[in-house]
């Protein structure tokens, strides 16, 4: 919440994605339950071997829509492979995206996710129509409540580089400007981010966004672990006053890349020029 020395808002809480994914059925393709995927590689491998051969079910499910969503999924992968969005036409934001686009190749994944967000990615594998989704701990109150089977979540995957990378996210405490009582808002504000408050969060599946909050007994022990331990590596998407814009851009890219109009290099390209444009105006 903060832009070149002002601080604009106070967090309410975190979020990061990983990886949630269904035991019973790694375990009958002959994969160890209690370690998922852990790198690109092995993700492609178990997706593949997860996808049942009529495609009621598949691998691995993202979302990849024309929303915030897929810039949040994605960028991941890129932060990932030593990527950058000033540098969205380099060699490794194209890597990024075409490791994306492969999952389409080799369908395993729906063609949905180009449509669906994430939350619609949890309730196909609440639903049993995904082996693995990647989604953040919003949703972990109701895989635990809704999930017929046993399961866990896993860190996003790495390749090579072994660069540690998920997208930060959560809400926002601001006081508009033209507010009529500021000073019951930040009452307001001050009583929600008490630490007591900011504990008692995650039985809504919401992080707290400080680091010396301390939760005893967490619900879901296995996914609190994941994520906080996921949150160490997260990182902010800019910040920059022009995000919807710059996020647009690598939407646009993305869609065209995952419907195969053009190569992701191409997409990327567009993507870059348009990025450029505005980061010339307002560097990071």
């Amino acid at each position: 919440m903060q832009w070149r020395g002002g601080i604009y808002g106070v967090p309410r809480d975190s979020n990061a994605i990983a990886v949630y994914y269904n035991k019973e059925m790694l375990k009958a393709a002959g994969l160890d339950p209690e370690n998922p995927p852990g790198t690109w590689a092995d993700l492609a491998a178990a997706a593949q071997k997860l996808t049942s051969s009529d495609r009621r079910v598949f691998g691995l499910l993202f979302s990849a829509r024309q929303a915030e969503d897929s810039t949040f999924q994605w960028l991941p992968f890129l932060w990932q492979n030593g990527g950058h969005i000033d540098r969205l036409d380099a060699p490794e934001a194209v890597e990024a995206l075409d490791y994306w686009v492969s999952f389409i190749k080799a369908e395993t994944t729906s063609p949905d996710v180009l449509t669906i967000n994430q939350s619609e990615c949890v309730n196909r594998f609440i639903a049993g129509n995904a082996a693995m989704a990647i989604s953040g701990p919003w949703d972990t109150p109701r895989v635990h409540n809704n999930a017929k089977f046993d399961w866990g979540v896993g860190l996003m995957p790495v390749n090579a580089k072994n660069i540690r990378a998920s997208a930060l996210g959560g809400w926002n405490w601001c006081i508009p400007a033209a507010a009529k009582h500021p000073d019951l808002a930040w009452e307001v504000i001050q009583w929600m981010i008490r630490p007591d408050q900011l504990a008692n969060a995650w039985k809504s599946g919401r992080l707290p966004p400080r680091t010396d909050i301390v939760i005893e007994n967490p619900l879901y022990p296995q996914a609190f672990k994941t994520y906080s331990e996921q949150m160490k590596s997260a990182r902010a998407r800019g910040p920059h006053p022009e995000w919807p814009a710059i996020s647009r851009s690598i939407q646009l890219a993305i869609q065209k890349a995952m419907t195969r109009q053009t190569s992701a290099a191409e997409a990327l390209k567009v993507a870059a020029a348009e990025v450029g444009q505005i980061l010339a105006k307002t560097p990071l």
